[in-house]
């Protein structure tokens, strides 16, 4: 995990901590449906983060790139309630 990005979760600094999730999901390594529970705990935050920031472009990425790895893994059901798209929008 990102230093960087575990700082800027601790202190709830939404915006620093998807501004961390680039560099540190370009360290994320998985070799077909596996992932590390640490990388897999990375991805959910550079999820969550995305979110909360309102990023949509960025969810959907992430969710594009490691929706495989992490639908086997400890945090599937998390990740998919995160990245999942909604299904209402509220006006």
């Amino acid at each position: 995990m990102s230093l960087r990005l575990d700082l800027a979760w601790q202190a709830q600094k939404w915006p620093q901590a998807h501004a961390a999730c680039k560099p540190a999901l370009a360290a994320v390594q998985f070799e077909g449906a596996k992932l590390a529970e640490t990388d897999a705990l990375t991805v959910l935050r550079c999820a969550v983060a995305a979110v909360l920031t309102g990023d949509e472009t960025a969810v959907g990425a992430v969710q594009a790139k490691f929706g495989g790895p992490m639908a086997s893994g400890p945090f599937k059901n998390a990740f998919a309630a995160i990245s999942a798209k909604p299904q209402v929008k509220w006006t």
